[in-house]
């Protein structure tokens, strides 16, 4: 049997957090799997994202995420804490439902990394903020 991560009773699973995160929605590759998703929330520690396929808690998988504002990319290595199928219901819209909820953690993050995924949130900010005053 898979173990998705998700919690196992009704209460939701609190995750704890080292870094604020972003409500932000761009799209997601991950090369090695030929698979692709689309971020919830990103931060320097770890994103959100929701795919069409389960992941494992504990793989490891590169990210590459994709700025649509400015076509910069972000290529990251992660492990993952948590994967939840999403289904009708509180918060979830019809296009979610059966689609997965995947938390992953930044691996191997030394100081100059920590320093570009910045720099991308912060362009992400920019070019957004950019988009609705044009």
């Amino acid at each position: 049997m898979t173990d998705l991560g998700g919690p196992t009773d009704k209460k939701k699973r609190r995750f704890t957090r080292g870094h604020p995160r972003l409500a932000v929605s761009f799209p997601l590759e991950f090369p090695d799997l030929q698979q692709s998703g689309i971020t919830q929330n990103f931060g320097a520690g770890g994103l959100v994202f929701l795919s069409e396929t389960a992941f494992e808690v504990g793989q490891r998988i590169r990210v590459i995420c994709a700025n649509p504002h400015s076509h910069s990319k972000l290529a990251l290595d992660a492990e993952v804490v948590a994967s939840e199928i999403q289904t009708n219901g509180e918060g979830v819209s019809d296009d979610h439902a059966g689609a997965f909820t995947v938390r992953v953690k930044f691996v191997d993050l030394h100081p100059e990394l920590q320093t570009r995924i910045r720099g991308f949130i912060a362009e992400w900010l920019q070019s957004s903020a950019d988009d609705k005053t044009a």
